[in-house]
């Protein structure tokens, strides 16, 4: 079943190294706060399936498009979660889903997918799901 795992965690040098160490080619998806994180992983062989990137603003470099084309080059899917845990603590920009209840859809989860994210992690993924299909058929 080690094809259905996906270990998350922060990157930290200690983990990576035991993780390359164990040879099981389990994926892996770390959580970055900052694009020098990526430098860090890239010096383990690790299977990266995944990359969720924290990000309090848009005017973060993991939102470049050379930031994002260096990931999908590599075969890693950009991740971003836009669960609102609270006021104080922001993993997305603020395209979260509160802001995407409140403000639209388009203005939110649309932007992440146009900056280039494949995975939303969200607590409404029916809405998300509803939003996604209808933004298909509009092409």
């Amino acid at each position: 079943m080690k094809d259905q795992i996906l270990l998350k965690s922060g990157v930290e040098e200690e983990l990576l190294k035991e993780l390359e160490e164990s040879g099981t080619g389990i994926m892996y998806m770390p959580i970055m706060k900052s694009p020098e994180e990526w430098d860090i992983i890239q010096k383990y062989d690790i299977n990266v399936a995944a990359a969720e990137l924290i990000f309090t603003d848009l005017d973060s470099e993991f939102l470049s498009p050379e930031f994002m084309g260096r990931l999908k080059k590599a075969g890693i899917a950009p991740w971003v979660n836009a669960i609102t845990l609270n006021d104080e603590i922001i993993l997305s920009g603020l395209l979260d889903d509160n802001n995407a209840i409140k403000i639209g859809f388009d203005e939110t989860w649309g932007k992440l997918i146009d900056m280039g994210f494949e995975i939303i992690q969200t607590d409404w993924p029916a809405l998300l799901k509803g939003y996604i299909s209808n933004k298909s058929n509009e092409k």
